[in-house]
């Protein structure tokens, strides 16, 4: 049966958009520039599956429209995709009952990522009940997928690895084409031998393996895990190193992707480990990782406007989540040396 998903966007246009890249995979799809006129084609009878909603637009917003729909249609989940680029937001949507939030402009793996990921989520719920929550589901599916996966990469050369990596999960190739390419460039610029770069380049591109694309960066900025999601997390973290150690092709880099959410003042997740004992590939990718995904992630890449804060924001979190020896190298960087370095990012092949 093909699922039906309603679009929620103030600009025809972009309604257009995301209906066509839905309709490209198969969905079916109901669009609308109106909270309200939404609202009225689920009190139809309208089957739908999936809302797709903006944020931010004249009359019924997107607040308050998945209120009403919590209210009186439970069981059909929404998801966010806005411009409104902030991290608090997005997670006091995801707490007030969203499943999900995507940041435009986006790419169409993204998007189909997402749609995906909650329809699945919802399906299984559907098969197993209340007893066990959504967050708790989607964690355990997306583990017995990342282990069959990985240990499909065994005695696979590098060219087989990077693309079985694509295919564990496309929805952020590039933003870990981005962080090795970074890291790589941090680790030029510590003047690391080739080999470290090296090591260092392939650990950052497969750092995320494992963990929650759509939830991880919002959680653990949040600062309050609530204790299952920061079981799930540490659980994802623990069962990418166990896999990894055991496969040729990746043992050399299994520390650093086990380690790369530690923080320097023994904070971070999922050991509690503390400065020397967080190795040092993976505290590079710490730092990488926070700069893009706070600043440049997405399309937002304004090096010349952002670097000033991007350099306080670094300093502010100097000693704390940041190793204070990579934030010094770092900061000589200029615009120009990022721009540089993110140009590095389209000639990369895995």
């Amino acid at each position: 049966m093909v699922e039906r998903i309603l679009i929620v966007d103030d600009e025809e246009t972009i309604c257009e958009i995301i209906s066509s890249m839905l309709v490209g995979a198969g969905y079916e799809c109901q669009a609308t520039t109106s909270g309200v006129e939404a609202l009225a084609w689920l009190r139809s009878g309208a089957p739908f599956d999936l809302i797709v909603s903006d944020m931010m637009r004249p009359g019924l917003d997107g607040p308050a429209l998945l209120e009403r729909v919590l209210a009186e249609f439970p069981a059909i989940p929404l998801i966010f995709a806005t411009s409104v680029y902030d991290h608090s937001i997005a997670l006091a949507a995801l707490r007030n009952g969203a499943r999900g939030y995507l940041n435009k402009p986006f790419e169409p793996g993204e998007l189909l990522f997402m749609v995906s990921r909650v329809l699945e989520t919802h399906r299984i719920k559907a098969h197993t009940g209340p007893d066990k929550s959504e967050f708790d589901l989607w964690t355990t599916a997306r583990s017995e997928q990342l282990r069959k996966t990985l240990l499909e990469m065994e005695g696979v050369d590098e060219e087989k690895l990077g693309h079985a990596w694509r295919q564990l999960d496309t929805y952020g190739e590039q933003h870990r084409q981005q962080v090795a390419a970074f890291a790589a460039g941090v680790g030029r610029a510590m003047n690391l031998s080739k080999e470290q770069i090296s090591g260092l380049a392939r650990g950052a591109f497969i750092h995320d393996v494992g963990q929650i694309s759509a939830f991880r960066d919002l959680l653990l900025d949040s600062g309050k895990l609530l204790p299952h999601e920061l079981a799930a997390l540490c659980r994802g973290c623990n069962d990418a190193y166990a896999i990894l150690k055991t496969i040729p092709g990746l043992k050399d880099v299994a520390e650093t992707v086990y380690a790369y959410q530690e923080c320097f003042d023994g904070t971070g997740h999922p050991r509690g480990l503390k400065g020397s004992q967080i190795p040092l590939e993976a505290r590079i990718i710490t730092v990488v990782h926070g700069m893009i995904t706070a600043n440049w992630g997405r399309g937002h890449r304004d090096y010349a406007r952002s670097i000033a804060s991007v350099k306080e924001e670094m300093q502010r979190r100097s000693g704390r989540q940041y190793d204070p020896e990579i934030v010094e190298a770092i900061l000589p960087m200029s615009a120009d040396d990022w721009e540089d370095v993110d140009a590095e990012t389209r000639l990369m092949r895995w």
